[in-house]
């Protein structure tokens, strides 16, 4: 790994150890395995897959039907439940107690997954970061800026 990488890495590490909601994917240890030069990241398992997953099985189910059946289709109700959990997961991110608030900048389907119980969890904070105080804006440049969203 690059030293940008490490230093990632050990950012996404402190930023999952601090986290407590049940809609964020659980930190539980991180593993060195200095031998091998490698960090291993142990969290809980989210065994429902993620929501690009579930999206391309819905596209493909309803490709595949000719008579479009209502199962390839997302309910009102799960549409909803998934927004008000994401939406949660994103509030304890912006309105931590310490008064460090967390920026995902990563936020899409991949990286929302769902557990056994088919709650929502987010995850994959790599590119976060904590903001406190003294931060006033955060800054991300990723690609030209002709191809740049205006956001």
């Amino acid at each position: 790994m690059s030293e940008r990488e490490k230093q990632l890495l050990v950012s996404e590490v402190n930023i999952l150890r601090e986290l407590r909601h049940p809609n964020i994917t659980r930190y539980y240890d991180r593993v060195i395995d200095k031998d091998a030069a490698k960090l291993y990241i142990v969290m809980e398992f989210c065994s429902g897959g993620d929501l690009a997953g579930m999206i391309r099985s819905r596209k493909k189910q309803l490709r595949d039907s000719r008579n479009a059946d209502m199962t390839a289709y997302v309910s009102e109700e799960k549409a909803w439940r998934i927004l008000s959990q994401l939406t949660l997961a994103l509030l304890e991110c912006h309105m931590r107690k310490d008064g460090n608030k967390i920026l995902h900048r990563d936020l899409k389907p991949g990286n929302v997954f769902f557990d056994a119980d088919d709650n929502v969890k987010l995850g994959d904070f790599g590119l976060s970061r904590i903001m406190g105080d003294e931060s006033v804006f955060a800054y991300t440049h990723v690609g030209t800026p002709y191809y740049m969203s205006p956001e």
